[in-house]
């Protein structure tokens, strides 16, 4: 049985399938091609409440689109609307805005894949310019790299080469597909990016889309777990915790037995120890994965 298609790409997976800049992806979201969107927390934009999945204004936070990749990691966010609606709300509560990140921001899997097929993208080439060869090694490798996005790693090289192979089957125009031998050497070429000591192949893909967007890991410098309340509410006195009823109990007020209710705030901690830890870790692995890069480089001239 197969998955579903994905519901969402992450702004950073959309620019390595297309071979853009997030700037690119901004730019086409402002002339209207593309609907970026990111999930919220209950909102305020007056008297309307908002959660969830909210479109944004992507010139609103265009700092953090720089091509130069200087820009901020988090901006506030002021403006939105969501996904049925076409006039923009403004938010009001909090009042300083609901802070983003870049690495939160998504397109919707339905919309990239009408975008690709608008604009003529993966299509079939012809070896590339100037080659001789009657295969598309090009495409192969895209659709390579579009299965591990899609499906994930594949448990077995055997198992990639049998989906490439179907690949070559599909997209061959009714002419002659390359023998499994030479499929099997193309991809050894790709499956030994990287060992596994240092996340082989999944890491190499990670190393080459923050590479191709200009970006670092996000590491969470200066991130302190916060215990905050799990929701909050306003009313005529501003911003308050939500309380749940755990419980009940019986107390003996002024010679009577009564029945009170036990009250709770529901916390969490955010960011989440565990999230910060992750980060750090995840960010000191492809600090290693460069560092083994670059021996490779010098060693071979």
């Amino acid at each position: 049985m197969k998955l579903p298609q994905r519901e969402f790409y992450t702004l950073h997976e959309v620019a390595a399938r297309w071979g853009c800049a997030l700037a690119d992806i901004s730019g086409w979201s402002t002339a209207g091609e593309l609907d970026v969107i990111t999930g919220i927390p209950p909102t305020f934009c007056g008297t309307t409440r908002v959660a969830g999945t909210v479109v944004i204004c992507t010139m609103d936070i265009v700092p953090m689109f720089r091509r130069c990749g200087t820009g901020p990691k988090n901006a506030q966010l002021r403006r939105l609307r969501t996904e049925e609606a076409a006039e923009w709300l403004f938010v009001t509560e909090p009042a300083h805005g609901v802070e983003v990140s870049v690495a939160d921001l998504l397109l919707r899997g339905k919309q990239v894949l009408k975008f690709e097929d608008t604009h003529d993208l993966l299509r079939r080439i012809s070896g590339g310019t100037g080659s001789t060869s009657p295969y598309d090694w090009d495409g192969m490798t895209k659709a390579f790299l579009i299965r591990i996005h899609d499906r994930g790693i594949p448990t077995s090289k055997a198992e990639m080469i049998g989906d490439l192979q179907d690949w070559f089957v599909a997209n061959s125009n009714g002419d002659d597909i390359p023998s499994e031998r030479s499929i099997r050497h193309h991809v050894d070429d790709l499956w030994k990016m990287l060992p596994d000591s240092l996340g082989g192949i999944r890491m190499a893909i990670h190393m080459a889309e923050l590479a191709r967007a200009g970006m670092t890991p996000d590491w969470m410098p200066g991130a302190v777990p916060r215990c905050v309340a799990l929701e909050t509410k306003n009313n005529q006195h501003g911003q308050r915790a939500t309380i749940i009823v755990v419980g009940t109990e019986r107390v003996k007020t002024r010679g009577k037995w009564r029945t009170v209710e036990l009250l709770a705030c529901p916390v969490t901690w955010r960011p989440h120890p565990e999230q910060i830890a992750s980060a750090q870790r995840g960010y000191e692995d492809w600090w290693q994965a460069l560092d083994w890069v670059r021996d490779g480089l010098i060693a071979g001239g």
